[in-house]
This record gives structure tokens, C-alpha cells and sequence, in this order.
């Protein structure tokens, strides 16, 4: 998962796509991820995250598109969602 994660931010790119890959490995290794995952998203010009992991998107995302088995159903600024409301985020 490191060497992945290594040579997968290797590079710059403008479009980011994730899937919860912060969610793998322990917590050194999550922290030194974020770290990563802020210089990147700071040079890129759209991040699209793939997440259940609510903490992880508001930290991450300003907008979300919920998802009805492949239909989008919803595209949301992120801070207008209560607490412990979203289901899916891209």
C-alpha cells in the first residue's frame, strides 16, 4: 500500500481521483498520507474522492453528488449537510 500510494503521488496532475485510500495502513502512515494528500490537492485544480468516510470528505471536499445505484441524485455544498448525513461522495 505505501509503494502504491508512493508512486501514485509521484507526480502532479490538475485532476485527482481517490478512493479512500487514507483509510488503509496505521496512523503514521495515515498522518504522513493527509500531508501528502493537502500539498496535492493545493497544486491540483479538482480533487473527485470516492468515500464513505464522512471526516474524510469534509476535511477534503467543499461539494458532494450523492448516488442512487449510478444516478446522480444530488450535488451539494459539503457544509450544508447535517452531521452524519452522507451516504455517498464523489
Amino acid at each position: 500500500m505505501r509503494l502504491a500510494f508512493a508512486v501514485s503521488t509521484s507526480v502532479s496532475a490538475d485532476i485527482l481521483l481517490m478512493d479512500e485510500w487514507l483509510s488503509a495502513g496505521d496512523a503514521a502512515f495515515s498522518a504522513k498520507a493527509q500531508v501528502r494528500l493537502n500539498s496535492l490537492v493545493d497544486r491540483a485544480k479538482l480533487l473527485v474522492l470516492a468515500s464513505h468516510d464522512e471526516k474524510l470528505i469534509r476535511k477534503n471536499c467543499n461539494k458532494i453528488m450523492r448516488l442512487d445505484h449510478g444516478e446522480v441524485v444530488g450535488f451539494e455544498a459539503v457544509s450544508a449537510q447535517p452531521a452524519g448525513r452522507l451516504p455517498f461522495a464523489v
